[in-house]
C-alpha cells in the first residue's frame, strides 16, 4: 500500500490526518490495524506493539 493508497482508506475510514503522519515511525502500525494483515515477528506487528505501548498499553 503506497501513501496515496493509505490515506485514501484512512479517509474511507473516517480517520483524521491530525491522527496520524504518514512520515512517522508508526504507519505501519496504523496500516495494521486497518488491514490486520501481519504475522508476528515481521516488522509492523512489532512497530504495533510499540504503537500501542506509546499509547500506554502493556507491552
Amino acid at each position: 500500500m503506497n501513501r496515496q493508497e493509505l490515506t485514501k482508506k484512512l479517509t474511507e475510514l473516517g480517520v483524521s490526518q491530525s491522527a496520524y503522519s504518514l512520515d512517522g515511525p508508526y504507519v505501519e502500525g496504523i496500516m495494521l490495524e486497518i488491514t490486520d494483515n501481519y504475522r508476528p515477528g515481521d516488522i509492523a506487528y512489532k512497530e504495533w506493539r510499540v504503537f500501542e505501548h506509546e499509547r500506554g498499553a502493556p507491552i
